[in-house]
C-alpha cells in the first residue's frame, strides 16, 4: 500500500495540511497505513542524534511557515536515561515500553515506543517569532499536553542568530508539559530567571506512544497564540489559574 498523509496524497508532492489558530484538528485522522518507504515516496528527512522509524508524517503550514508532525520511535538508550534521572515517564495509551533483549556483544528492543515531534523550517526570524509567540494543546489517550518552543533559551538565541545572519534553521521540539503533573514544572521566582535563561534543557517529560494506528489517529492538536500577559500555556490544571512567570523541567541534560 502507497504511504499516504492525512489528505490521502502521496509524501512530499502534497500540498501541506493549514493549521488555524485556536481550531482543533487532528494530524494523523485519515492515514490509511504507517510510513512505507519506497524510491518514489521519501517522507521530509529530519536529523535526529540516533537512528530512528517513521509511523507518520503530516506536513502542515502554520502562519506560513512549513513544518512537518510525525510520530517516530524513541531513542533506546533514553530508557537508562529515565532510570537514572528525575524525569518523568508518561504513557497516555496505555502501556508500551522495551522488551530487551540482551547478550554479552548487544542489546536489542524487540518492541519500540514511539514519540510526537514537531518540525519547522525556518527562513527568516520573523518566522521564529511566530512560534515563539504560540504553544500547542495537545490531547491524546488519558493525557493532556502543552508544547512551548521557548525552553531551551540558549537555543532560542543560537538559532535567532544563524536567521539574522541569512541561515536557514530547522527547529525541531519533542519536550512536553503535562498540564496534570505540577512536578514537570514549578515557578521561577524573578531572581532565578537570569539563570532560567541559561540552562539548556533537555525533556521534560517521556511521552511513549504505541504503534497503534487507531490510537494514533485519535491524536488533538490546537495552536494557540499568547496574548500580551497570556501564560495559559504554563498553568498547572486543576489548580487555580495563577500566572507562572516560568516553567523550569525537573531535569537537565537530556536531549
Amino acid at each position: 500500500m502507497s504511504a499516504e498523509n492525512p489528505q490521502g496524497e502521496r509524501i512530499g508532492g502534497s500540498e501541506p495540511y493549514e493549521i488555524s489558530v485556536g481550531v482543533p484538528f487532528k494530524p494523523f485522522k485519515k492515514a490509511k497505513d504507517f510510513i512505507k518507504p519506497k524510491v518514489e515516496e521519501k517522507p521530509f528527512s529530519v536529523p535526529e542524534p540516533y537512528d530512528y522509524i517513521l509511523l507518520l508524517q503530516q506536513k502542515v503550514s502554520y502562519l506560513g511557515v512549513e513544518g512537518y508532525i510525525d510520530v517516530i520511535s524513541e531513542d533506546i538508550e533514553a530508557m537508562g536515561e529515565v532510570l537514572i534521572g528525575d524525569h518523568s515517564l508518561e504513557k497516555p495509551f496505555d502501556d508500551v515500553g522495551f522488551v530487551l533483549t540482551i547478550s554479552e556483544s548487544d542489546v536489542k528492543a524487540r518492541e519500540i515506543p514511539y514519540i510526537l515531534r514537531f518540525s519547522f523550517l525556518l527562513r527568516s526570524p520573523a518566522n521564529y517569532v511566530k512560534l515563539l509567540n504560540s504553544f500547542v494543546d495537545i490531547n491524546m489517550g488519558e493525557g493532556e499536553y502543552v508544547l512551548v518552543w521557548n525552553i531551551n533559551r540558549p537555543c532560542v538565541k543560537e538559532n535567532l542568530q544563524h536567521l539574522e545572519s541569512g541561515k536557514d534553521v530547522l527547529v525541531i521540539e519533542k519536550n512536553l508539559f503535562n498540564r496534570h503533573e505540577p512536578t514537570a514544572k514549578e515557578e521561577v521566582e524573578e531572581g532565578d530567571l537570569e539563570e532560567f535563561e541559561r540552562k539548556v534543557y533537555g525533556r521534560v517529560a517521556f511521552v511513549w506512544l504505541p504503534d497503534d494506528l487507531d490510537k494514533l489517529k485519535t491524536i488533538e492538536l490546537v495552536f494557540n497564540q499568547f496574548d500580551d500577559g497570556d501564560n495559559r500555556a504554563f498553568q498547572v490544571e486543576p489548580n487555580p489559574p495563577d500566572a507562572i512567570k516560568a516553567p523550569v523541567p525537573v531535569l537537565s541534560g537530556v536531549s
